[in-house]
C-alpha cells in the first residue's frame, strides 16, 4: 500500500495536522505530492479562481501530479482507493485507465457519522469541520455560502486573498444564478445578521 496526498498549497492547516497524526497512528509515511500551489496556478491561468464551471484546479493540482507519480509503477497492476462516502455518492472521482478505482466507503455504506466516530476514537476530527462540510482548499468553489461566511469570520486573510483574484466578466455575471439570501440558506433570521 502506498498512501498519497496531493497538496494544493491552500489546504486548511488542520488537514495537514491531520495527515501528521494519521502517519503517527498508522506508523506509515504519507507521500505528499504537488509542486505548484493554487495561487500560482491561478496566476498562470489568467488570474481567476476556479469555479464549478471551470474546475481546472482539480485536474492540475490533484489528477496530474497523481498520474505522474503513478508512472513509477508502470507495468504493475494498480488499484486506487477513493474516500468518497456513501452519503456523498453524487460526487465524482477521477478515474485513470491503468488503475482500477475502488470506492470502499460507498461499497460498505459508510456515511459521515461513521467517519466522525472513527476519527473521534483515533486521531480526532479536523478543526476545519467546525465551519466546513467537506475538505478542500480555502477558496474551494464548492463551498456553500454559509461556509464562505465561516471562512470570513474565522480566516479573513484567506477569504480576502481569494476575493482579490476573483474576477467576473460580463459573461460570467450573466451565467451566475443569484445566490439565495444568507438567512434563507442558513435558516437564521435575517435581522439577526449584520455582516
Amino acid at each position: 500500500w502506498k498512501l498519497v496526498f496531493t497538496d494544493t498549497g491552500e489546504e486548511h492547516e488542520s488537514i495537514l495536522t491531520q495527515l501528521d497524526r494519521l502517519e503517527v497512528y498508522l506508523g506509515r509515511k504519507i507521500e505528499r505530492l504537488g509542486d505548484e500551489t493554487l495561487f500560482g496556478l491561478v496566476e498562470r491561468w489568467g488570474g481567476f479562481l476556479p469555479s464549478p464551471a471551470a474546475r481546472y484546479c482539480t485536474n492540475e493540482l490533484k489528477a496530474k501530479p497523481f498520474k505522474a507519480w503513478l508512472k513509477n509503477f508502470d507495468g504493475q497492476k494498480k488499484w486506487m482507493f477513493i474516500g468518497i462516502r456513501s452519503d456523498e455518492r453524487q460526487r465524482l472521482a477521477f478515474t485513470i485507465p491503468d488503475a482500477e478505482t475502488e470506492m470502499p466507503y460507498i461499497d460498505l455504506g459508510i456515511v459521515r457519522e461513521d467517519v466522525y466516530r472513527g476519527l473521534s476514537a483515533t486521531i480526532g476530527i479536523p478543526k476545519m469541520y467546525e465551519t466546513r462540510t467537506r475538505s478542500g482548499c480555502w477558496s474551494c468553489p464548492f463551498q456553500s455560502r454559509s461556509e464562505r461566511v465561516g471562512l470570513l469570520q474565522h480566516h479573513p486573510i484567506q477569504f480576502y486573498r481569494a476575493g482579490k483574484v476573483e474576477k467576473l466578466g460580463a459573461g460570467d455575471e450573466e451565467r451566475q444564478a443569484p445566490a439565495p439570501k444568507l438567512s434563507q440558506e442558513t435558516g437564521i433570521a435575517g435581522n439577526w445578521m449584520s455582516l
